[in-house]
Parts: C-alpha cells; structure tokens; sequence
C-alpha cells in the first residue's frame, strides 16, 4: 500500500517538474496569453494548464504497482474518466469548448461508470421521499448523474487559486480514507490513498507560485474520480447518511450554488464568469487591504491558506456524523448559513464598511423579503375569498 502511495507522489512530481520545466515547449498548446486578463484570472502569467494529466497519470501508475488483490474496481474508474478528461484536454488546447458541452462530457463519463461499476444512489434519507423512490432504478440514475456531473463542475470552478482545487481535492480524498476504513473498504481507501499521493505531487509545484494549473482537463477529471469514489464507498455502506458525503464536498457545491443564486439575483446568466467566487473575494481583499495593490502573487497562495481549514471543517464533521443522518442534516445547514454569512463579511471589509453594519443590511433586507412574501400571499387569499 505504502509503495502505490509514494510511487504515486513521485510520478506525480516528476511529471509536473517535466512539464514546468518543458514550458516553452509545451506553452502553445497548454497556456494563452488571455489567461492572465480573463475576468476571473487569479494570476498574472501565462501558465501551463496540462497538469491534470500529470495527476491522472501517477493514479494510473500507482494502480498499476498496487497488489492485485487491492486494487478493486480502480481501473474501471478510471476508464470512466476518459470521456471529460479528452474533453476537458480539448478546452485546455483550444479554449472552445463551451461549459455546457464539458458538463455533457462528465453526464457521458458518469453513464459509463455506471455501466462499468454498477452503482448509483439507490437510497437517500430525504423524508418525504425516504429511501422508496431512489429505489426505482431510473430514478436513481438520473439523480447520481446529475450529483456527480454538477460536483466535477463545481470542483473545476474552485481551479481558481494555487492548490485551492488540490488541497480541496485531498482533504475530501482523507475524509472520505477514514470513511473508507471505518466502514471495511480496503479497497477504496488504497484507491483513494494514491488519489491523495497524486495530488500531493502537483500541489508541490502548484503551491506557493503557480508553476502550473490542473486545467480543466485535470479538474473535471478529478472531480468525476472524488465523486465515484463517494460512491464507492456509499455503495458498500448502508448505514452511512447522505449528508455525510455532502459535507465531504461542501465547499466546492456551496461556492457554485451560491454563485448561481448571486447571478441570477442581477439578472445575469449562470454560466456568466465573474470575478465574485469565495476564493476571489479573499484574495481580493487580501491583496488590496492588507499587501497592497500589484501584490497578487502573494496573496493568491495566502488566500488559499485562509480559505482550506474552513473548507476542512465540513469534511471533518461528515466524518464524525457519517451515521447521524439529522446531525449530518443541521450541520449542513449551519455550514450552508456560515458560509452565506461569511461571504458577505468579507464583501463588507473590501468596501470598508462596518461588519456589525453590514450584518444588520442583511437581516433587515430579508425580513424585507418576508413581508413582501407575507403580503402576496394574503393578498392571494383575498383574490381566491372574493372568487
């Protein structure tokens, strides 16, 4: 097990060392100059984005010296991964190919691990529906291939920061390690132990100066493997509650899902980028408030090392509620409130205003909310009275 792991590191680093290194070389396929003046650029150079492939390819490896009897499903999994890895490569090389093309790419490579794995979400405490309905194959499919495809979206949105995706992808790798090991899956754990290793090895080079990115080859993938492997794990545990996984995976959902209500909120599209994700809203401040204008370079990794232990939080508690089904519930909901609140703290610091102020706003413009919805519906219960 040991072996799979470092061997995975290793490859991993080397193969990242060689891409940095070969940069001139590889730079008119793997980086454009708009990089650095795209609306949501974290940074100011012209950057590899083939990293991902590095990763994916150490995982590959550390299957391959991993002892036969452990390596379990690894390879299927990783087969799956194919169709939103090519895709994703081709967005890295042309910078066309659209987000809705990409996620149909993670729906294709989601169908084809159910093929090949045979599992989707059969059950799911969310009474009314209790565990019945996702009992019903077509059902539980459909819904496993949303969940899955929207994660490997979202996990590809938090490629924002130096080893902000990495270092979200390993502490959703331990979390879900422990997880592993505590329900009796050998399996899984050294599947997800090389994942791990895999990673560590890019965020060498990715953390503090970007030498290179995961690209959206790199983070769909990655994304679509986190998310298997939950189901991997889910699978073979029936006691484990849902909520529990989504804690595993908080922040990367909670970050686009918010981001979605908050361009839908000014009559934006969804898929519109911005320059207003968590990870860009910290750095900002950061750079302006506290380093100075011109100071990005710094207060990109800061931002990264400000924003992980919050992220490690809700991993951390669906670990400890993994069968507390109501437990894991109202931590997910505290952790969705906290991080609502805390977004809009941090927006108050970077337009100076008063923190205590800018909570009061808050609470004032949604009791606004509610009496307008109060009185919608009594002047509904009007209208229906009088017909």
């Amino acid at each position: 097990m040991v072996t799979s792991f470092v061997s995975a590191f290793v490859v991993s680093l080397g193969l990242c060392l060689i891409i940095v290194v070969t940069k001139r070389l590889n730079m008119f396929v793997s980086a454009r100059v708009t990089d650095a003046v795209a609306v949501q650029a974290a940074h100011k150079v012209p950057t590899p984005r083939i990293g991902g492939l590095a990763v994916f390819g150490a995982i590959a490896l550390g299957l391959m010296v991993a002892p036969p009897d452990q390596i379990g499903p690894g390879w299927r999994y990783l087969l799956s991964t194919l169709p939103v890895l090519l895709v994703g490569l081709g967005e890295d090389i042309t910078r066309k190919v659209s987000a809705r093309l990409r996620y149909l790419a993670a729906v294709f490579s989601g169908a084809l691990a159910i093929i090949l794995l045979g599992i989707w979400i059969d059950r799911m405490d969310v009474p009314p529906l209790g565990f019945g309905i996702f009992m019903v194959a077509p059902v539980g499919i459909l819904v496993t291939l949303f969940v899955t495809s929207s994660y490997a979206h979202a996990f590809n949105l938090t490629d924002g920061l130096n080893a902000l995706a990495s270092g979200l992808a390993v502490i959703a790798g331990l979390a879900m390690s422990v997880m592993a090991m505590r329900v009796g899956a050998p399996e899984m754990v050294m599947f997800l132990g090389i994942q791990v290793s895999a990673f560590l090895g890019f965020m060498a080079l990715n953390f503090p100066r970007g030498k290179l990115f995961l690209g959206d080859a790199g983070a769909y993938s990655m994304g679509h493997l986190l998310a298997w492997s939950a189901l991997g794990v889910y699978a073979v545990a029936p006691d484990v509650t849902c909520w529990s996984l989504l804690l595993v995976f908080f922040w990367p959902m909670a970050d686009t899902l918010f981001a979605m209500y908050r361009r839908l909120s000014v009559g934006k599209s969804i898929d519109c980028a911005d320059r207003m994700h968590f990870h860009q809203v910290i750095m900002r401040v950061i750079e302006i408030h506290w380093l100075g204008r011109n100071a990005r370079h710094r207060a990109n990794p800061i931002a990264t090392l400000v924003i992980l232990p919050f992220a490690a939080l809700p991993a951390i508690l669906g670990v400890l509620l993994m069968y507390n089904s109501l437990a894991a519930f109202l931590a997910l909901i505290g952790c969705g409130a906290m991080f609502v609140l805390t977004y809009n703290v941090i927006l108050a610091m970077g337009a100076g205003r008063s923190v205590t102020a800018q909570i009061g706003r808050m609470v004032r413009q949604r009791a606004r909310r509610l009496r307008g919805k109060r009185n919608e519906l009594a002047l509904a219960n009007i209208s229906d009275g009088k017909r």
